[in-house]
């Protein structure tokens, strides 16, 4: 299919703005979707593609993956389509950035390398999600990850492209790659691609490794000369281990673990992110000194704000996972005792709200009385002789008499 003009309208209902790029399937346009009037980027696959069975199969295993898939590192799914000409088409949610790549081409320093630690770290967390679901990427590298700005400078990661995406369980679970030949990018594939082995989570926390080493030194592990001598050092597994003085031991265990020859000795991609988390920084949950989810009420969410001089200022970035457990999507609302955020329960899937309490701010469960002051003496008992107006409940009334009656007999 030849490249369509800027206003052509797609199966009508997607208007094309203008031309992103083209790729091994097809065309990528910038579009609007006539539905919400939002913007999508539309990708058309070449007829010459969509005429081979294997390619179709492929395309709709990447709709059925990307229906999947929810989590806020994951570039959402919009809708698919086959248009007039039989040419299929994927609409996905459009995000503006540059190409992971891009970021690891500049030159290295302390925080460049947080930077593009923090992308890394992010494409782990998309992984958890797909893992979780039995999805396995395949073509995991650093030009399938968008790095979206953020108003603080720094970086997002969203990682797209599941068309080469591979079920490990299910009905889907078939392999489309032909005889001798394999699916994925050299620099970026695990050995067990290389020889034609088996495939699954564990190929793409290799890939993860190599981006990680790529983030922190600079250049990829492996490096041969011309494709042979490449895939001859991805198979020995002979990558050179990391600086000790640019990342903790940590990171560097970690690093070492993932580009393991053997597959089962590999992390998973929960064991990275979590490896990854204190190193970039996405501690800020650390600050404060409670954490509530899950059973806010109106009143707590709506507090009055605080004088100005009391007011702190909050800033926990979207993606940052608190606790293990709940991972932040946006502020809600920020008062004199905290802020309160929209969450995703990493455990659930559902959302929740989550309130950071500001340092200093005593925390206080409801329905119990807060601890008495040390060296105070404990409330004494009440009888209903003491407060003749008083009754109490029969079997407290009871307790009270008795000791009564001890008092009086010592």
């Amino acid at each position: 299919m030849n490249r369509l003009p800027d206003g052509a309208v797609v199966a009508g209902r997607f208007t094309l703005v203008r031309h992103l790029g083209e790729g091994g399937m097809g065309q990528v346009y910038e579009a609007i979707d006539a539905v919400d009037g939002g913007e999508v980027a539309l990708k058309i696959v070449h007829r010459a593609v969509s005429a081979d069975a294997k390619a179709i199969s492929r395309f709709e295993r990447e709709i059925a993956a990307c229906r999947q898939l929810t989590h806020p590192n994951t570039v959402r799914f919009v809708d698919s389509c086959v248009l007039d000409g039989g040419e299929l088409a994927l609409a996905m949610e459009l995000v503006r950035g540059v190409g992971f790549d891009q970021l690891l081409a500049e030159p290295r320093g302390p925080s460049r390398r947080r930077r593009d630690l923090a992308v890394v770290l992010d494409a782990a967390r998309s992984l958890v999600e797909a893992h979780d679901r039995g999805i396995v990427h395949r073509d995991l590298k650093p030009g399938n990850i968008i790095a979206q700005p953020l108003a603080d400078g720094g970086h997002r990661g969203r990682l797209l492209d599941f068309g080469l995406a591979l079920f490990a369980a299910g009905e889907h679970a078939e392999r489309l790659t032909t005889a001798g030949k394999v699916v994925g990018t050299p620099a970026y594939m695990a050995p067990e691609q290389v020889r034609g082995g088996a495939i699954g989570p564990w190929t793409d926390v290799w890939a993860l490794g190599v981006m990680l080493h790529e983030a922190v030194a600079g250049v990829r592990p492996f490096r041969g000369a011309d494709l042979g001598a490449l895939l001859r050092e991805i198979l020995a597994a002979s990558a050179p281990p990391l600086p000790d003085d640019l990342v903790p031991a940590d990171v560097r265990r970690i690093a070492t673990r993932c580009l393991s020859l053997v597959p089962a000795r590999r992390p998973t991609a929960d064991e990275v992110a979590r490896a990854l988390t204190p190193v970039v920084g996405a501690t800020e949950a650390s600050r404060w000194d409670a954490v509530t989810a899950a059973d806010l009420d109106a009143s707590s969410a709506a507090e009055a704000p605080a004088p100005a001089a009391e007011r702190t200022t909050l800033a926990i970035a979207p993606g940052t996972v608190v606790s293990a457990r709940y991972e932040v999507e946006a502020l809600l609302a920020q008062g004199g005792n905290g802020a309160v955020y929209r969450a995703r329960s990493r455990a659930t899937g559902g959302q929740v709200a989550l309130k950071a309490l500001a340092p200093g701010r005593p925390r206080r469960r409801r329905g119990r009385r807060p601890p008495a002051p040390r060296g105070a003496h404990p409330r004494p008992a009440v009888s209903p002789q003491h407060r003749p107006g008083l009754r109490l409940r029969p079997h407290r009334e009871r307790r009270a008499l008795r000791r009564d009656g001890a008092a009086q007999r010592a």
